[in-house]
């Protein structure tokens, strides 16, 4: 999905209800025509910087860490949020193949590790 995709897809009727967008650079979410309009969902693939993504027009922040986040939750502010994100990020960043960072996480959702 590109935006010129994106504007076709809207002049059809065919645009759907929201996509996740990735290798986007935070400054460019507000500049997409995905962002705006139609009530459209526009949401990051990334969660390196979830503050920095909804504040340029993000509705949202997938994050695949949160499914193995500890109990109890952090509480809601994208502050503390971020900060246990970034402290798994680290963990997947340091296992070198696919492999590794599926069983890690895997491990982690099973509260293995």
């Amino acid at each position: 999905m590109d935006p010129a995709l994106a504007v076709d897809a809207e002049q059809r009727g065919l645009l759907p209800a929201g996509a996740k967008i990735s290798k986007l650079a935070v400054g460019e979410h507000r500049a997409d025509p995905l962002s705006v309009g139609n009530g459209f969902t526009l949401w990051d693939g990334s969660s390196r910087h979830i503050e920095a993504s909804l504040a340029a027009g993000a509705s949202g922040v997938v994050a695949t860490p949160l499914a193995v986040l500890p109990e109890p939750f952090p509480g809601r502010s994208t502050a503390k949020v971020q900060a246990a994100v970034t402290r798994l990020i680290g963990s997947v960043d340091r296992a070198n193949l696919r492999e590794d960072r599926m069983n890690l996480l895997t491990s982690l959702f099973r509260h293995e590790a």
